[in-house]
């Protein structure tokens, strides 16, 4: 066996049988199988120091992990949904085995670093993989896949992944290499072909059963772990608005633009997750991990303002949303009644009255004042006007006036309404006030 080797826990060397004997007891368990199996081999370069063993991402060698086999990094054989022969490694990762790890070996001691080597059989209507049939460290992997006669379909191209973790994920990273001549065979009913596929620069030798790769998925970089897994992205919406749907798989590291638009009469509130600008309809995330973000929507709210010409009070102004129901009043003053609404929304000029809000509302209420009557009236000797014509209205100013006869004098105001309280003066021949009810005043003249 090539390679440093390393004694394992789980298989102690004294198990180990001559190669004649696993040769003799595995075909023997085939021909009895019931369901016909597939039987890959598939290697690395096991020469202790070449430069072409598996590296990781800063060069060094994949990791055989302790003492015992089973904790190195991972190695998986498997294909791609929709790799054709130009481009073998198009569509999803689909792996045939779980478990298998760099430093595996088929006798119960491990390889170094770098390196692996593996027998797997493979059996029809199964998802259970032997590893090292028939060997003192024989065991069994489950394939994510259950494998079918068309799953996977015959002429597949397989690869070989090997990580720089001991599991997959946004952590860890990978490489992939194959070859045109790695191909899933169809099952026979006979005793099952043998594969063998080795990540090896070149052209395999002529008297080998072992077929050489060396197509490498980054192929700026063969040998060595670069590539990473994608980061998932799951962009959700919320009542409210909708999202521009770009979940799924992306590059790691890459930025990946995210837009929110509110539905009419609602607003963008925040997204929820790791991005960049989390108040902002528009921004993006950086997928340096799997990523799950939400657009939050709030309802519009909007604003009626209330405003008043004349003398009174208002209510009802404030923020609402949209369709719902606003209630709005106007009591006026003393001296002063409410006349109308200005404005739209209200659909009458009751005093008190409601309406459903539809956008922003600007309203003005008007209040006018009460009409009242003011009478002036004058003793023998002169007469009396209103500078300021009729009508008068609550709370107007006025300027009276009381104009003597020749040879009489102005003697003063009196008041048969009992306003004289409103005059400025009640003394002088001109007087103001101001109106805040039917009033009447008598204009007294003494003779000189």
């Amino acid at each position: 066996m090539q390679g440093n080797l390393k004694k394992s826990l789980k298989f102690p060397w004294q198990y180990c049988v001559s190669l004649g004997f696993f040769i003799s007891f595995f075909w023997g368990h085939n021909a009895f199988s019931v369901e016909p199996q597939i039987v890959i081999h598939w290697s690395s370069l096991t020469s202790s120091g070449h430069a072409d063993l598996l590296k990781d991402r800063d060069g060094q060698l994949l990791s055989a992990g302790s003492a015992s086999n089973g904790d190195g990094h991972l190695v998986t054989l498997g294909y791609f949904a929709d790799a054709n022969s130009t481009h073998p490694f198009n569509g999803d990762w689909i792996p045939l085995t779980l478990g298998t790890r760099i430093g595996d070996s088929s006798s119960g001691y491990g390889y170094d670093d770098g390196m692996f080597s593996f027998t797997t059989v493979f059996t029809n209507s199964s998802n259970q993989v032997i590893i090292y049939p028939s060997r003192p460290a024989s065991y069994t992997v489950q394939s994510p896949i259950t494998i079918l006669s068309n799953t996977p379909p015959p002429d597949t191209q397989i690869c070989i992944r090997f990580y720089d973790r001991s599991s997959t994920g946004t952590t860890s990273r990978h490489n992939t290499v194959t070859d045109s001549n790695w191909k899933w065979p169809a099952f026979s009913g006979s005793i099952p072909e043998n594969l063998y596929f080795k990540i090896a620069l070149g052209s395999s030798p002529s008297n080998s059963d072992w077929k050489y790769g060396s197509h490498f998925e980054e192929e700026d970089h063969p040998f060595q772990c670069i590539l990473r897994d994608p980061a998932n992205l799951l962009v959700n919406g919320n009542t409210g608005g909708s999202v521009v749907d770009v979940s799924g798989p992306d590059t790691y590291d890459s930025w990946v633009d995210l837009n929110a638009t509110p539905d009419p009469h609602w607003e963008f509130d925040s997204w929820l997750g790791e991005v960049e600008f989390p108040n902002s309809m528009n921004t993006r995330i950086q997928m340096t991990s799997d990523k799950n973000v939400t657009a939050t929507f709030r309802e519009h709210n909007y604003n009626l303002t209330i405003t008043q010409t004349g003398e009174g009070n208002v209510t009802g102004a404030g923020l609402f949303t949209y369709n719902s129901l606003a209630t709005i009043s106007a009591s006026p003053s003393a001296g002063y009644y409410f006349s109308h609404w200005s404005g739209y929304g209200p659909d009458n000029n009751n005093s008190t009255t409601s309406f459903n809000i539809e956008q922003d509302h600007s309203l003005t209420a008007f209040f006018s004042p009460f009409q009242h009557s003011l009478v002036l009236t004058t003793s023998n000797g002169g007469n009396a006007s209103v500078f300021e014509p009729s009508p008068h209205f609550y709370d107007g100013n006025y300027t009276i006036t009381a104009i003597p006869d020749t040879g009489f004098d102005f003697a003063s105001w009196t008041s048969p309404s009992s306003s004289i309280n409103i005059l400025s003066s009640n003394s002088t021949a001109i007087s103001t006030l101001t109106l805040d009810g039917n009033s009447s005043f008598h204009a007294n003249f003494v003779e000189k």
